[in-house]
């Protein structure tokens, strides 16, 4: 028996194996639900093109009164426990001192 004919035999023996069968019915299945996700209709919004005529107001900005031409910059206040950030900067100081 030459090479090519044992590399043949060898490959033949793992193709034929349910191992592979399984797992090539795995990829299989893998595949379709992700064709299934990226079929599926989503609730992104659009974005209008610069030939649209309509302002666009969305609706946090419409309580504000701001439309989307409106690029100013307003202030974005957040108040967090103090003990949160405490033990925010506590486990900052931990995982630097793990990873030196």
């Amino acid at each position: 028996m030459n090479q090519l004919e044992k590399m043949q035999y060898i490959m033949s023996a793992v193709l034929s194996s349910p191992a592979w069968r399984n797992f090539l019915a795995t990829l299989a299945g893998a595949g379709a639900c992700g064709l299934a996700l990226f079929a599926a209709p989503s609730n992104a919004q659009t974005v209008p093109t610069a030939d649209d005529k309509a302002s666009v107001i969305s609706p946090a900005s419409a309580n504000a009164g701001a439309t989307a031409e409106d690029k100013s910059i307003r202030p974005f206040n957040i108040e967090v426990p103090e003990e949160a950030l405490v033990d925010l900067r506590r486990r900052i100081a931990l995982l630097e001192r793990n990873t030196q």
